[in-house]
């Protein structure tokens, strides 16, 4: 079992706490390219390429295979804990640190190590181990074009607040809602490197909080 860091927007760590969100979709960082006998193949980290019919592809997924787990790193204060003194706080190891989650608490103003007077926030590219609140166990890894998801995918992305031109959380009839939503969000984040029209291959990973 290997454990990997992977980042999550604000609304998505309030899906995933709130229990709306098991599943994510990256995209593969290279793209499958058509075999001339295999269908379609994906170049591998060691040089050459596996079938994207292989369940070796599956192992090529960055962020791991079954049994794996995923520290989410999302935006954060790194706010000094109370009575400690700001010399004795730790970076590498969290010690004498009280993070904020702004996902869930918001922003605030804080002391920096300066005696700077800030609610300056750090990107979740940033946040170190120890600061991470929620692990995720992976349950399944597939390979797919990312229309390929269906509506019951779409629903377990947690996009139902995403469908920001009619915005709900039941389902409200149409039977491509969540869909829709979620292409929405897609583009919201993928549009200029690869946009909902152009199908990219993603991994689809299920996963749940542990």
């Amino acid at each position: 079992m290997k454990e990997r860091p992977i980042p999550f927007t604000p609304a998505n760590v309030r899906a995933i706490l709130d229990g709306r969100k098991t599943q994510t979709r990256r995209v593969m960082k290279s793209q499958p390219y058509t075999l001339r006998v295999e269908g379609f193949g994906y170049p591998t980290k060691a040089g050459g390429f596996v079938s994207l019919q292989s369940p070796h592809c599956l192992s090529e997924c960055p962020y791991g295979v079954p049994g794996d787990r995923l520290w989410v790193k999302e935006t954060f204060q790194p706010i000094f804990a109370p009575y400690v003194r700001r010399e004795d706080a730790d970076w590498e190891t969290g010690k004498g640190y009280a993070p904020r989650y702004t996902a869930t608490e918001g922003r605030t103003e804080w002391v920096d190590a300066d005696d700077n007077i800030t609610d300056r926030c750090k990107p979740a590219i940033f946040m170190p181990r120890w600061a991470s609140r929620i692990t995720l166990e992976i349950e399944e890894v597939r390979v797919e074009r990312v229309q390929e998801m269906s509506e019951y995918d779409a629903k377990e992305e947690g996009t139902g607040v995403w469908f920001e031109s009619h915005p709900h959380e039941e389902w409200d009839g149409d039977p491509d809602q969540y869909r829709k939503g979620y292409k929405e969000l897609w583009d919201s984040i993928n549009l200029k490197s690869h946009p909902w029209a152009s199908n990219p291959w993603v991994f689809a990973i299920t996963f749940k909080r542990i």
